[in-house]
């Protein structure tokens, strides 16, 4: 099997990267990883503010902690490999914890409502440290069109200026859900012209090594 430089690059740097903290990588959890987040990656809240929303979480109560840019905030979901947490009405963040060569990294999703749900997705080491590599490549133009879209690619690039996507990641089955929400901000005349031209989801998984879509798996 040949191996180009950038795949051999790749996984040297994932080796590494996930090699380092290894007593903080073994007990790392989506609560653990949400506790020790610094503030150059959420600078919501201190570390006390971090501990008071698991704690609420555990014991499955409904309160929430105003963060330090005074907005209302709560853990909506948690288990040990996930956290789902509501910043504000517009801004969430969903942590989750990814197996890779037999150890664990973290996938950090940010999602901000502007006007439809428009999200990011950043992979880090147990110890925070970025990985800066590709286990992720967002979905392009070509592979939102339907059949019937690559016949009539015109017609989505005349009436779609911008594509805003929501990331939704499922623990249970490691899956990431990619929504396409044109209705929340084209024209009722431009979604009609187009929504039977693009997917309205796609859907990856995380086999690994990276996130693929499931139609290329």
């Amino acid at each position: 099997m040949n191996l180009n430089k950038k795949t051999v690059f790749r996984w040297l740097f994932v080796a590494a990267m996930t090699f380092v903290a290894i007593p903080v990588n073994a007990q790392l959890t989506a609560a653990n990883a949400f506790r020790t987040i610094p503030d150059k990656v959420l600078d919501h809240f201190d570390e006390n503010m971090r501990l008071d929303l698991i704690d609420y979480a555990n014991a499955s109560l409904p309160n929430t902690v105003k963060n330090r840019f005074g907005s209302e905030s709560s853990i909506k979901s948690l288990s040990e490999n996930y956290l789902d947490l509501e910043i504000s009405p517009s801004v969430n963040i969903q942590i989750a914890i990814l197996p890779i060569r037999e150890r664990k990294i973290i996938a950090v999703i940010s999602t901000v409502m502007t006007p439809a749900p428009d999200s990011r997705m950043k992979f880090f080491a147990g110890n925070w440290a970025p990985i800066d590599i590709d286990l992720f490549s967002p979905p392009k133009l070509d592979d939102w069109l339907t059949p019937a879209g690559k016949k009539n690619a015109t017609a989505v690039v005349d009436n779609v200026p911008f594509l805003m996507t929501g990331y939704h990641y499922e623990a249970a089955d490691m899956t990431l859900t990619i929504s396409l929400n044109l209705n929340q901000y084209l024209t009722v005349e431009a979604f009609d012209e187009v929504k039977s031209l693009l997917h309205p989801e796609l859907t990856y998984k995380w086999n690994g090594k990276r996130f693929v879509l499931k139609d290329s798996m």
